[in-house]
């Protein structure tokens, strides 16, 4: 009697078809993304994102007192709804400078699903870089490229000093007391700067 053919395993086949069919579903998720990201940032496919990388690039070159400082505010879930169904966040925040170069580093905690990045810089418009934590988008490069503005007086004491004061004094948001100080000094420099009559 002739021997039956065994019918090949199919489990090599499903070890190359399952992580194909992932990147496929991370490529088309980050794709969707994608387009609502500025164009001057630039992301890797992964589960999640864990870094955002960069460089801050005022339009003037010259140093001016206090220099360039970066707001990072982040929203951690709570994993809590409301009875409409959107989820309860809790605000914490950081401050902190780019290096000489101007780059920075800023890493996102796991249970963190919103980022909100404000670049800041002396006698430019403030910048804010907004990202939602999703699904096929992983590490993220981004270059804030800051706009010289002429009328910084007038951006600095109705939007920039109340924001950055409500920070310091604001519990919620946590602040290392290293980090009140430098807003603390930093605001100080500004209103000297611009008490002394600069622009």
């Amino acid at each position: 009697m002739p021997k039956r053919r065994s019918r090949p395993p199919l489990l090599p086949a499903w070890k190359g078809w399952i992580p194909r069919r992932v990147a496929l579903l991370l490529a088309l998720q980050a794709g969707l993304l994608g387009a609502c990201l500025p164009p001057q940032a630039h992301y890797e496919l992964g589960l999640g994102t864990t870094r955002i990388t960069g460089s801050l690039v005022p339009a003037k070159e010259r140093p001016v007192p206090g220099g360039a400082l970066i707001v990072v505010y982040e929203y951690h879930n709570q994993f809590i709804t409301k009875a409409d169904g959107s989820a309860i966040l809790r605000p914490t925040a950081r401050v902190l400078r780019p290096s000489a170069q101007g780059t920075f580093s800023i890493g996102m905690p796991t249970d963190v699903v919103r980022l909100d990045v404000l670049f800041i810089a002396p006698e430019h418009l403030t910048e804010l870089f907004h990202f939602q934590r999703q699904l096929g988008v992983g590490n993220i490069d981004y270059t804030a490229r800051l706009a010289a503005i002429p009328d910084w007086r007038s951006h600095y004491y109705t939007y920039l000093s109340p924001q950055l004061q409500a920070l310091i004094v604001d519990t919620r948001y946590r602040l290392a007391p290293h980090e009140q100080q430098l807003l603390t000094d930093w605001l100080q420099a500004q209103n000297a700067r611009l008490g002394a009559g600069h622009p």
